[in-house]
C-alpha cells in the first residue's frame, strides 16, 4: 500500500491559557500552556506539531537572591469529544524536554517540532485537543517565602 500525505490548512492558536508556571519541588505538577481543539482527526492521520513559548526565571529569596527553576515541556492530547474532556483521560505524546532556567540565561525559549501519527484505536469522527504544558521545580523552592 502506498502512503499518501495530504495536507490540511494549519490549525494553531495564540491564545496563552496561563501565565505562570508555579515553582513545586518535584515535576510531578504541571500548567497548561496552549491547547489547540482540531477538527474531526481520524486514525492514521499524520500531525505536525510545532509548539513554542517562553519562560522567564523571576524566582527568588527575600533578599533578592535568585535561584536555579528546571524547567519541563511536554505535549499532551486529550479526546475533544469524550464525556469529561479534559478531565477524562490525557495522552503524553511526546517525551519531556527540559532545562535548567538561571538568573543568567534569565529567559528560556520552550520549542517542540515533530510528526506523530494518530493512534489506529481513535474514535471515527472525534476532535483531538493538542496541549503544551510544563512544570517548574527547585530543590531551593520554599512554601512561605521563596518562590
Amino acid at each position: 500500500m502506498t502512503s499518501v500525505l495530504v495536507p490540511a490548512p494549519p490549525v494553531w492558536s495564540d491564545r496563552l491559557e496561563t501565565s505562570a508556571i508555579p515553582i513545586d519541588r518535584h515535576s510531578a505538577t504541571s500548567s497548561l500552556l496552549y491547547r489547540v481543539v482540531l477538527p474531526a482527526t481520524a486514525a492514521g492521520d499524520v500531525l505536525d506539531i510545532t509548539a513554542k513559548a517562553g519562560v522567564t526565571n523571576d524566582a527568588g529569596h527575600p533578599g533578592g537572591q535568585t535561584y536555579m527553576v528546571g524547567v519541563g515541556w511536554h505535549i499532551w492530547w486529550y479526546d475533544y469529544n469524550h464525556p469529561d474532556r479534559s478531565a477524562g483521560p490525557w495522552t503524553q505524546i511526546k517525551p519531556w524536554s527540559g532545562q535548567n532556567v538561571d538568573h543568567a540565561l534569565h529567559h528560556l525559549a520552550l520549542n517542540a517540532a515533530f510528526c506523530w501519527r494518530v493512534p489506529d484505536d481513535w474514535p471515527e469522527g472525534h476532535r483531538m485537543v493538542v496541549c503544551l504544558k510544563a512544570s517548574a521545580h527547585s530543590t531551593a523552592w520554599q512554601r512561605n517565602g521563596g518562590g
